[in-house]
Formats: structure tokens, sequence, C-alpha cells
């Protein structure tokens, strides 16, 4: 039994949810799919059908069927028993048998037939097994399950957090508007006057005394430091400032804004100033010479600094990508419209000259060459050269004709290089750059 397609379609034959199980063409299954309605036989409950080299088993569900695809030299028997199990995964997944309810669970239905079906050939499973198999809790899954409920904590402990700094902040502007409120104003009462006590025929000797005690006033200190007191040296300032009269109050300094206007105006410009693009190229040289006079290490180092003060020239970038993807975008259009309208013996120089190197700007990005231009200074074409050669040979040649095995070794291959660098780097310090002391 070889099964080429499982699939669940309508009564028109419009595939709702395919899946392949051999190399064929999705217009291949669509085509076979198509031709199948025009075949099937609706008074049956189940039935095979034969087109050429394929046969059609199939069971109505409701308003769509499930059909699988087989070779003819199939056993039947096979091939109606893995349709019963087919349908049966079916309408355990789905709780309906429309084309939403199939397309929402189309992820779970493609799941299950790959349990049923391996490289066309039934496995021997039953229905428990497949459920249990789909419903098998892998580590990823439980990983990414506790990172997702620690992040739902987390937001959770942020929000009260917030919610708690918000409350402060509420209760501290209450607090503060509460005490800036204006007071309430103050209106002139009534106060009766006080009652004065009767006249009493006694007198109290002890508190007559004692009142008379209190209200003579205390001695006066001839000696000790009296705050608000005007010294002698303030007041012979004032008599001064008021012999000189009204002139004495202009400041002897003018003030500090007037005096800066004509410092700055005096400060001659520099072209800094007057150019609106300026790049500075600074470059260090580093060298270590042995006491036998042998060039021990040599190192050269550059910084290239761009600074543009002109708003107007800021659209240099943008102006260079708009054009190359104008160039890119409508180049080839112009070529045709040019081919088809100019003769031949002028059109041939033309594309030599002018539209074939414009055709090369499809593999050309500015950005990535302007960036590349600021990594060449320290280095010489020697780096260059080699890297071209060999990302010419694996990205290019490779990748273009020997795709099978570019997909297999260039990953391999380009880890494996990189470790040799890494572990050639140390034996290297090792071997030739250490030099222990003593």
């Amino acid at each position: 039994m070889v099964v080429l397609a499982a699939s669940i379609c309508t009564r028109g034959g419009k595939a709702v949810l395919s899946r392949q199980f051999r190399e064929m063409q999705r217009s291949r299954i669509e085509g076979l799919l198509a031709s199948f309605p025009k075949l099937a036989d609706s008074g049956t409950q189940h039935t095979t059908v034969e087109q050429d080299n394929v046969r059609f088993v199939y069971q109505p569900l409701d308003e769509l069927y499930m059909v699988l695809i087989t070779n003819r030299q199939s056993n039947i028997l096979q091939d109606i028993d893995s349709l019963h199990l087919f349908a049966q995964v079916v309408t355990s997944i789905c709780r309906s048998l429309d084309e939403r309810e199939i397309l929402r669970n189309a992820f779970e239905l493609l799941s299950a037939f790959d349990e049923l079906v391996t490289l066309g050939y039934r496995e021997n499973l039953t229905l428990s097994q497949i459920k249990t198999f789909l419903d098998m809790e892998s580590h990823e899954e439980r990983i990414q399950d506790i990172i997702s409920r620690n992040k739902e904590l987390e937001a959770t402990e942020e929000r009260k957090r917030k919610a708690k700094q918000l409350e402060m902040q509420r209760k501290e502007a209450t607090r503060s508007g509460r005490s800036n409120m204006p007071s309430a104003p103050s209106y002139p009462t009534y106060t009766p006057p006080p009652t004065q006590p009767a006249v009493t025929d006694t007198y109290d000797s002890y508190n007559a005394e004692k009142n008379k005690s209190f209200q003579k006033s205390l001695p006066a200190r001839s000696k000790g430091m009296q705050l608000g007191k005007k010294t002698k040296t303030t007041s012979m300032f004032e008599q001064v400032r008021g012999d000189l009269g009204p002139e004495a109050e202009a400041p002897l300094v003018p003030s500090a804004p007037a005096a800066s206007a004509p410092v700055q105006a005096a400060v001659p410009t520099t072209s800094s100033d007057r150019d609106g693009i300026h790049i500075t190229v600074a470059e260090t040289i580093s060298a270590k010479l042995s006491r036998e006079g042998s060039l021990e290490s040599f190192e050269v180092k550059g910084d290239l600094q761009l600074r543009i003060t002109d708003p107007s020239l800021t659209q240099v970038q943008l102006a260079l990508a708009l054009g190359w993807w104008l160039i890119k975008r409508y180049g080839p259009l112009i070529r045709n419209a040019a081919q088809a309208k100019l003769p031949s013996v002028i059109f041939k120089p033309l594309d030599l000259i002018v539209f074939t190197p414009i055709s090369w700007l499809r593999d050309v990005h500015p950005s990535l060459v302007i960036n590349g231009f600021l990594n060449y200074a320290p280095l010489n074409l020697t780096y260059y050269t080699s890297a071209l050669y060999v990302s010419f040979g694996f990205m290019y040649y490779l990748r273009r004709y020997k795709t099978a095995w570019w997909e297999k070794y260039n990953y391999v291959l380009a880890a494996a290089l990189s470790a040799g660098v890494a572990l050639s780097g140390i034996i290297i310090f090792f071997a030739v750059q250490y030099h222990p002391v003593g």
C-alpha cells in the first residue's frame, strides 16, 4: 500500500486541506481533486474509484469528502481501513465538519496525518496511540510555559508597584494641594466686653505686691550685641551717598551681556564654521623596536569623521539611495522601451555602454559599499582579494551550480574555518609571541 496524498475537499473538488506523502506537484494534486467529483458516487457510504494510474478511496464527511489518493497496485482492504482511521482522526479533532473548523485545526490534522503515514506507508497505530503522540509534552514547550508564566508574574508585580507608586504620588499631590490652598477670609466678629468683677470690700496685700513686681521693667544692660543697630560705618556711607546724589546709583562696571557682544563679534570665523561638510582623517602609527634596532611590531590606525552642518546637504544619502532604487526599478523598463523603438545600430552600443553597467546595480547596495570604504583604511588590498575569491566560489558558484553540496556543507565548513582561526591564534601566541620572563 502506497498512499500518495490524503486530502479533505469540498463536493466541488476544491481542496480544503491536503498532505502529500510522495514527491508530487501541487498542481497535480489539485487537478486530481478537481476531477474526483465527476467520478464519485454519492449513493454509497464509502467506496473507491480509479483514474489513470491512481485510485481514489473516499468517504463523505457531511458536506466534505475525506479522500485518499493511492496507486492502483495497493491493497483495497488496507486502503479502506486507512480511510476509516483518517476519518476517525478528523472527527475526533474537529468539533464540526465544516471548512472553518478544518482550517482552524489544520496544524493538528497535518500532525496526525504524518503520524499515520510515513513516506507513503501506513504506520500500525490506533486512534488512542495517535492522541497520545499528539498530546505528549515537550521539554521546550514546558520551558516556554515556565518563561511565559514568570513574565506574567513579573508584569503583575510591576503593575502592583506602579499602582502603589501612583497612589503615593496622588496622596502627595493631594497633601501639597491641600497645604497650598488659600486660607479662608477672616471677617471681623463682635466680641462682648468682659464683665468686670464686682468690687469687694476686701483687699489682698499679697497679690497687690506681686503685680507691682511684674509691672516693673528690667534694667537695660550697658554691654552686649544688639541686632539691627546701625554702626558708624554704615552711617558714614549713607552720608557720602547723599552728598553725591543720584549719580552714585549708576553701576560702575557695565553688565556682562553688553560686554560679551563685541567680544563674540571680534572672534574670527574658521573654515569649519563656513563650510557645510567637514571630513577629518586622523591616523596613528605605533611601532615597537628592539634594542638591536629590529622592528618587532608595527600598527597603523585610522579614524574618519564626517560632520555636516548645512541642513541642505543632509539629504545626500537619501538622494543616493533614491537614485539607486529608481535606476534598479525602472532601468529594465527603459531598456526594453529603447530596444523596441531604437534601431539596432544605435541600441547595441548604447546597451553596452549604459544599460549593461546599470544592470549591475541589482547586486550592489550603496550603503554596504560606503560601509566597506570605512573599514578599508587600516588594511591593504590583499585582505580583500582573497576574501573576494572565496566569497565568489562559495556564495555564487557553489550556491548556484552545486546547491545540494552548499546546503549540506557550507555552514559546517564556515564553522570549522572559524574554529581553526581561533585555535591557530592560540597556538601562534604560545609558540611565537609568548616569551616568559625568567
